[in-house]
């Protein structure tokens, strides 16, 4: 009787360290949880009054994918060097919506969005458009690590609170 309390005894101590060693099971994020994903974007535009610009903004996202709907949910890019422009940021317009398609539910996908921007800049004050920022890349994964490519054309985008809405970022 003693000799079976001992083995009962080391089987579950043997269970129980297995259980301690062994890394927890957690279940795969739901499929419309938000993803985030790094981004650096290289940008070119003509800025009234001052003319040809380079940028590059380095930042977040996150969006939700519900089927083969992608809806972006949050970005913050902000300017590597402010030069004339000082601290300048981008996010999403939270009056519009940014979604989005992927062409099918495997991969590798064609990814298109279009994104309502907001860039918020020191010197040229807060800036919004009413044509999206529309981008594409053919991508492998999600979140994806591929390089988008504008297919919108130029964009306008004006003083928020300009009701003439003449373009001041281009």
């Amino acid at each position: 009787m003693h000799r079976s309390r001992i083995i009962l005894s080391l089987l579950l101590m043997v269970v129980a360290l297995a259980f301690v060693g062994c890394p927890p099971i957690v279940p795969p994020p739901p499929r419309d949880a938000p993803q985030g994903v790094a981004i650096t974007s290289r940008l070119s535009g003509t800025v009234a009054g001052a003319g040809e610009v380079n940028l590059t903004l380095v930042g977040t996202a996150a969006h939700r994918q519900n089927g083969l709907q992608v809806i972006f949910i949050a970005k913050q890019l902000v300017l590597q060097d402010p030069g004339i422009f000082g601290p300048l940021t981008v996010t999403l317009n939270p009056g519009r919506e940014s979604v989005g398609t992927l062409s099918s539910k495997t991969f590798p996908a064609t990814h298109q969005q279009d994104f309502f921007l907001q860039i918020n800049s020191e010197k040229l004050g807060t800036l919004v458009s009413d044509a999206p920022v529309t981008l594409s890349a053919q991508i492998d994964s999600s979140p994806p690590t591929a390089t988008y490519k504008s297919t919108s054309g130029n964009v306008e985008f004006y003083r928020a609170d300009d009701p003439g809405k003449k373009a001041v970022f281009t």
